[in-house]
């Protein structure tokens, strides 16, 4: 019946667009780490393996964010 084909496909909308925003929390999540992880003098390649990225990845939010700033750990 075309109601509950109407309704089965909106839920099926709302579970994938729920999933898209728990995906998009892990990953500013990640990059939150990322960046303190940075901060803190951390190599990159121990900070794509603790946040389960790439390294391409964290040197992508590290230019992105931080294109002038130096480690704080000398």
């Amino acid at each position: 019946d075309k109601e509950k084909l109407v309704e089965i496909s909106q839920r099926k909308i709302r579970e994938e667009a729920q999933e898209e925003g728990r995906a998009e929390g892990r990953a500013e999540g990640q990059k939150s780490i990322a960046l303190n992880l940075y901060r803190a003098g951390i190599p990159v390649e121990n900070i794509a393996q603790y946040t389960e990225v790439s390294v391409e990845q964290v040197r992508k939010w590290i230019s992105a964010d931080e294109p002038e700033q130096e480690p704080l750990a000398a």
